[in-house]
């Protein structure tokens, strides 16, 4: 088992706004990706927040397997009312807000979280990647409804508005999802500066090489890059 992370500013951006946590202590492993929004210097300022607030709690309350769920959303809402508040007391900060997608493993389970349009990938034991988690977009919540297909709704809206974020409002609940350990051989975190301009299937090729985890990152790294580097691109890989 091993584990990596990769953050980078990509071609146009003028600061990285985004943030990772990664956690390996053996017995568990903790995992966060978080895309900063709000403009600015805002944004760099709620992703940190949001991360330095996940690791304080993991340092502070261990996790435990019969209570992971409970713990899991503790430390969401945490990181949300650290990024709320501050964007209350500082004018500089209103409105600052990040996504956050991240991963505990611990025992024979791994549990993925998500709020936004970051996102969890995992090869499973057949080398298929799928996506664990559902973007929080306006676009996908007009879909759920039902009401219009896709055509008519990109009509109105992009896909890349968000609907859920850390920071916004007081009070928010991540989607969680549990994964058996068994299940998949890779698991990988990433912000949009990845999943919106590299291909899916590239992805799926470089996490099935026997390239080291670091090579893995700087080589998708360098593809979003080549690609136009039009965002931020932040990576975390999960091996086991």
């Amino acid at each position: 088992m091993s584990s990596g992370a990769i953050t980078d500013k990509g071609l146009l951006r003028k600061i990285n706004q985004d943030s990772y946590l990664l956690i390996d202590d053996d017995k568990v492993v903790f995992g966060a990706v978080c895309d900063g929004i709000g403009g600015g210097n805002a944004g760099e300022i709620a992703s940190m927040l949001a991360c330095d607030e996940l690791k304080n709690h993991y340092h502070q309350y261990a996790p435990k397997r019969e209570d992971v769920i409970n713990w899991l959303n503790e430390a969401v809402d945490k990181a949300n009312d650290k990024v709320f508040i501050e964007g209350l007391n500082n004018e500089n900060y209103r409105g600052m807000g990040t996504t956050l997608v991240g991963f505990l493993v611990i025992e024979d389970s791994s549990f993925v979280i998500n709020v936004g349009d970051s996102r969890c990938y995992v090869i499973d034991q057949n080398d298929n990647m799928h996506l664990i988690t559902k973007d929080h977009t306006l676009f996908n919540d007009l879909l759920a409804k039902g009401n219009m297909d896709e055509e008519t709704i990109s009509k109105f809206v992009t896909k890349n508005i968000i609907s859920k974020a850390i920071g916004i409002t007081h009070g928010i609940k991540p989607d969680i999802f549990e994964i058996n350990n068994n299940d998949y051989q890779t698991l990988m975190l990433c912000s949009d500066g990845l999943s919106s301009y590299v291909d899916n299937d590239f992805i799926k090729d470089v996490l099935l090489t026997d390239l080291t985890i670091e090579e893995k990152c700087t080589h998708l790294v360098a593809k979003a890059n080549e690609n136009g580097g039009y965002d931020n691109i932040t990576i975390v890989i999960y091996q086991r």
